[in-house]
């Protein structure tokens, strides 16, 4: 998609989101054996491999359904080869750069493995990033996934409203009780699909809303597009996904790792579930779980305060 500037061959129109991507063969890939020798033999093309980036177009859903198993004629089907086999070296150029960017990750991944087990500290995961070879920007280069939302489409979660035609506007009122939408519920619920990456994931700039659309980017450590959700929460569409270099030139993602790190962090040492007022799973400072908590009260109050035993950090309230 990127390699053909995200044109459709067959319609010249934008393919907009990837949820509007399919895969088409020029060559059908259901043609029977027989036919399909002939026909490569007749177009020059017999080492053609039809399951290749050389009889492949990245194409509209609705494009590829309408043309289903057609075979074109043998002039039409040359002219398509040709389209195709001109885009490869772009293909194999974003390929290559996904690798890279694999392989170059394989420490970060490590990393955030073990911020998710809690076996290490926020300041020892910065210090770590911050001390290895890949931390120089052109291997670090996160990937942005950009995402969009109409907000006119948005499903309207709040019992007040019927019509998904309601705009975000109209649904703050201080004086009610009932539970509210905002575009930061909107996000919330984007940012919760995301966590299905299993991946160091922050905001990469200010969340956009222009009163009709509201649009956000994320940089992510490292991307495994395996793990891309197919539909995403509410009318969130994904629209773009590109290096940081390319979306910010000139730019160092050095401190959005930084923020990245204490997300997840501080994303994984609470219980959201506990009860209890200090509700720390893992020790801030160290990742220990040996905890020990107090609590006091007087006529006028209730005092707690939690100690890790460990390392001896400590807090109150």
């Amino acid at each position: 998609m990127r390699a053909y500037k995200a044109i459709c061959p067959y319609d010249h129109r934008l393919i907009e989101s990837l949820a509007d991507l399919e895969i088409d063969h020029i060559i059908p890939e259901s043609l029977p054996a027989d036919e399909l020798r002939a026909l490569l033999k007749r177009l020059n093309k017999e080492d053609l491999d039809i399951n290749s980036y050389f009889n492949w177009f990245p194409v509209h859903g609705s494009c590829n359904r309408l043309k289903g198993d057609t075979l074109y004629p043998d002039t039409a089907l040359h002219h398509l080869l040709v389209i195709a086999a001109s885009k490869v070296p772009a293909v194999r150029e974003e390929e290559a750069r996904f690798d890279r960017q694999a392989r170059s990750n394989d420490a970060l991944a490590r990393v955030a493995r073990q911020i998710e087990l809690g076996a290490l500290s926020k300041e020892a995961a910065i210090s770590f990033l911050q001390g290895t070879p890949i931390t120089s920007s052109s291997k670090t280069d996160p990937t942005i996934l950009g995402f969009s939302i109409n907000l006119a489409e948005a499903t309207m979660t709040d019992p007040r409203f019927d019509s998904p035609g309601e705009t975000l506007m109209e649904l703050h009122d201080d004086e009610s009780t009932e539970p509210g939408f905002s575009p930061e519920s909107l996000q919330a619920e984007l940012e919760d699909s995301l966590r299905v990456l299993n991946a160091l994931t922050v905001i990469s700039q200010p969340v956009e809303n222009n009163g009709e659309t509201l649009s956000v980017r994320y940089a992510v450590w490292p991307l495994n597009l395996d793990l891309l959700p197919e539909k995403f929460p509410n009318a969130w569409c994904l629209l773009e996904v590109a290096p940081f270099s390319e979306i910010y030139p000139g730019q160092d993602p050095s401190a959005l790792i930084d923020r990245a790190v204490i997300l997840k962090r501080n994303e994984l040492i609470l219980d959201q579930d506990s009860p209890g007022p200090l509700p720390y799973r893992y020790c801030p400072n160290c990742a220990s779980t040996e905890f020990h908590r107090s609590s006091s009260a007087t006529e006028k109050d209730n005092f707690y305060r939690i100690i890790c035993s460990t390392c001896g950090w400590s807090e109150g309230f």
